[in-house]
């Protein structure tokens, strides 16, 4: 089953989101890299979500090494806000929807 999110369209599935892992880099490798560029992006156009106000929060002016790592998390825990978004419509805190 398949939806469009935020212009983008999101494949629903069964199980947990299993494309992240602490333990090391399992998962699909094409679908963590899209969601790192949707975090990308997210924090770029959504800059008054709660995501995106985490990530300033928790990174604040450093570079490097500790933005890589941070945008991974912020990645996931958009991931999950969209999923419920699409699944219980639930929005995610302050994100604008832009009329097309």
């Amino acid at each position: 089953l398949v939806k469009r999110v935020f212009g983008m369209e999101i494949l629903l599935l069964h199980q947990k989101l299993s494309i992240f892992s602490k333990q090391d880099q399992t998962g699909n490798p094409r679908l963590r890299t899209a969601a790192i560029e949707l975090a990308w992006l997210w924090q770029r156009h959504q800059p008054d979500s709660a995501q995106s106000r985490w990530f300033r929060e928790r990174v604040g002016t450093e570079r490097g090494r500790t933005r890589r790592i941070a945008i991974v998390a912020m990645a996931r825990k958009l991931l999950v806000a969209l999923w419920r978004f699409v699944t219980q419509g639930v929005m995610p805190e302050g994100a604008v929807l832009k009329s097309a």
